[in-house]
């Protein structure tokens, strides 16, 4: 079955644009004229009831609608061949209709739902016939992570995505999977790495000449150059991007280029090249009539005029560019506007206007680092600047006195009195500015003291759920080879002992057959100690390992006819440290017996993922699911018992459950 690609390109945002492509939509005509469709129908005459041709004609349909924009037909066929799908639990289906839901609610900027469907793609998936299914399900999870801020989780997912595009050939993939990369590096600043997968995008790109793909992996490509500092090689890649806008008749395209090259000429203060770039840009901003174009063009073709002396023509660019910004609340580049603005005043020597520009970009900067959160090292750094800043004010100030002292020269007095109070008026205000920093820094410390006190209490307190856990772990060890080794020797002893008795001695009949009787319950009693034993310390988890244990677990189970488990495990060869072994075994013990005791499942599924240092668990079941709010879920001791084995394993947990439909579990953690 053919797929659909998911990718498009995010809005143009920020002064140096980094394009990503979390995948363009590329879908499947389905219509009158498609052989495909065609040769699907001929093919359900012959064999009416054939469940697999039916699925794969109504996932036509939905494509079909879908790429005309007829959501609500598309979902009407994509429901009826997820139907179809389940039915047969066609694997190959569910990872289709799965990839469509995702592409869906991601459009839809659900994107919760999105992730959750990209998730269970990767599950179907994983027990798929057709192996590129692995590579969209890797990819779409590799997206989500990347909407999500994820930049770590997105490349894990993309790596084991790539190789797999490579070995089947699917070059235009790979080639989204590389951009995709490129922009998950990015989002971690490692940007040699970014650049290094915007190169073989492009690379790709070229061999299977998608004209798309060479122009965003180049501007990707040139963009990580700039950061890394090769502005030459970065000037000739935007050159070359500009040549394919043109041939793609892609204003945007064109739009962004020229504004990347006018900042990279800006600043190598080539300032009358750089407003060469800005002057392109504007007649292609003003066909496009896009108020964010318009936004940088203003801002940054003003600064530059600034920068040549054209005061006049920069201060109307930078005032439409002030009331464009308000009007879209871009609260970051009217601090920078502000601060073009500033400059501007001083220049012309309107310090009273520079000085209040400065302040309002302060003011809007200090609002944009609140919320962002910045780290205590960032505000330190953020109050000495300020300071700094302080300090240019005042400057500012006695500059301005001193010319106003020029103008009153025949007024001495009154100037000297205009300097003395101006002075004093400076000196106040930074003994104020300087007694209000030290009051933040003694604030900043003692929330920096109480922080530190919380995190010491929290790792007391994993060390001592750390210490209760180990401990009962060495006991439940200790209970298990005095149960097994003494009682169960005991046991076995007495049992050989009447079995000697009952052949040596003459019995009556009778009393043979209540000797019988005995042996039959010792024989009972020992397979009972046994699986007592055996569910205190597995002795398939001491001596073969976590895998072997896991296989022994789901397939008691299975054959208990309690639940239909399927598990999975990839990377176990290598075994773990014991203590992690048991912790993990432990956490999937527990989840599996919740299923058993509360969500009336049939079917569960165990995936345990290890990745170096790293492992990633997922149990997911098809039962009733539960409400994730309510207070019993909350205080339940099999919640709080998980959480705190994941908390030795720096683990985090993630639950996605509704009533109605199923639960599933996904921890991610650090191997000891």
């Amino acid at each position: 079955m053919k797929r659909f690609d998911t990718s498009f390109p995010t809005p143009y945002k920020g002064l140096s644009l980094f394009l990503t492509i979390a995948v363009s939509c590329f879908l499947i005509s389905a219509s009158a004229q498609n052989p495909f469709l065609d040769s699907l129908k001929k093919e359900l005459k012959k064999s009416p009831e054939n469940d697999t041709l039916l699925y794969k004609l109504d996932f036509q349909f939905a494509q079909y609608y879908y790429g005309q924009s007829k959501t609500d037909s598309a979902m009407f066929y994509i429901e009826k061949a997820h139907h179809s799908a389940r039915r047969m639990q066609y694997a190959d289906g569910l990872a289709d209709y799965h990839h469509f839901m995702a592409v869906f609610s991601k459009q839809q900027q659900l994107l919760d739902t999105a992730m959750m469907h990209a998730r269970k793609e990767l599950t179907w998936a994983l027990q798929a016939a057709d192996k590129n299914r692995l590579v969209y399900a890797y990819n779409d999870v590799g997206n989500m992570h990347i909407y999500f801020g994820n930049g770590d989780s997105a490349t894990i997912n993309l790596l084991k995505g790539l190789p797999i595009a490579e070995k089947y050939k699917n070059l235009r993939l790979a080639a989204n999977i590389s951009f995709n990369l490129s922009a998950a590096y990015n989002m971690i600043d490692n940007y040699t790495a970014s650049r290094d997968y915007a190169e073989k995008s492009h690379h790709i790109a070229s061999a299977i000449k998608d004209s798309t793909y060479i122009f965003h992996s180049l501007y990707n490509w040139a963009t990580q150059e700039s950061k890394l500092g090769n502005i030459d090689s970065a000037l000739t890649m935007f050159e070359r991007c500009a040549y394919l806008a043109k041939k793609l008749t892609c204003d945007g395209c064109l739009a962004d280029v020229y504004n990347n090259i006018g900042e990279i000429l800006y600043n190598q203060n080539r300032f009358a090249q750089s407003l060469r770039q800005y002057d392109k840009m504007a007649r292609i901003v003003k066909e496009l009539n896009d108020p964010q174009y318009d936004l940088y063009l203003h801002m940054n073709r003003g600064n530059t005029l600034t920068a040549l002396g054209n005061y006049r023509q920069a201060n109307e660019d930078l005032i439409k560019a002030q009331i464009l910004g308000m009007q879209l609340e871009a609260n970051f580049e009217l601090s920078q506007i502000f601060l073009f603005r500033s400059e501007l005043a001083e220049k012309t020597n309107d310090f009273e206007k520079a000085l209040d520009f400065r302040k309002k970009s302060d003011s809007l900067k200090a609002m944009i680092a609140n919320d962002k959160s910045l780290k205590d090292i960032h505000r330190l750094e953020i109050q000495y600047q300020t300071a700094e800043k302080d300090r240019s004010i005042a400057e500012q100030k006695v500059r301005l006195a001193e010319r106003q002292t020029a103008i009153r020269k025949k007024d001495l007095i009154n100037t000297g009195l205009f300097i003395g109070c101006l002075l004093l008026a400076a000196i106040a205000f930074l003994a104020y500015r300087n007694v209000r920093h030290r009051q933040r820094l003694s604030e900043k410390e003692r929330e920096l003291h109480q922080q530190k006190i919380n995190e010491l209490e929290k790792q007391r307190q994993l060390i001592a759920a750390q210490s209760l856990m180990k401990g009962q772990e060495e006991e439940r060890s200790r209970m298990a080879r005095d149960l097994h080794d003494g009682v169960g020797g005991l046991l076995s002893g007495v049992k050989l002992g009447l079995s000697t008795m009952k052949g040596n001695v003459f019995l009556s009949e009778e009393n043979a057959r209540t000797v019988t009787t005995i042996i039959g319950q010792l024989d009972s009693s020992i397979n009972e100690l046994r699986r007592v034993s055996h569910n205190m310390m597995p002795e398939a988890l001491i001596k073969y390992g976590l895998k072997e244990a896991l296989e022994n677990y789901c397939e008691g189970l299975d054959q208990s006819g309690q639940l239909n488990v399927r598990l999975q495990t990839y990377g176990l060869e290598e075994r773990m440290a014991q203590d992690t072994e048991i912790i993990v075994y432990r956490i999937i013990q527990e989840l599996l017996n919740n299923v058993i005791k509360h969500a009336e499942a049939k079917q569960v599924l165990v995936q345990l993922i290890r990745q170096a240092d790293r492992f990633a668990l997922t149990v997911e079941d098809d039962g009733k699911g539960f409400d994730i709010n309510s207070p019993d879920y909350k205080s339940g001791a099999g919640l709080q018992n998980i959480q705190a084995r994941a908390g030795y394993l720096n683990g985090t947990i993630d639950v996605r459950t509704r009533p109605g439909e199923g639960t599933s579990v996904t921890i991610e953690g650090i191997l000891n």
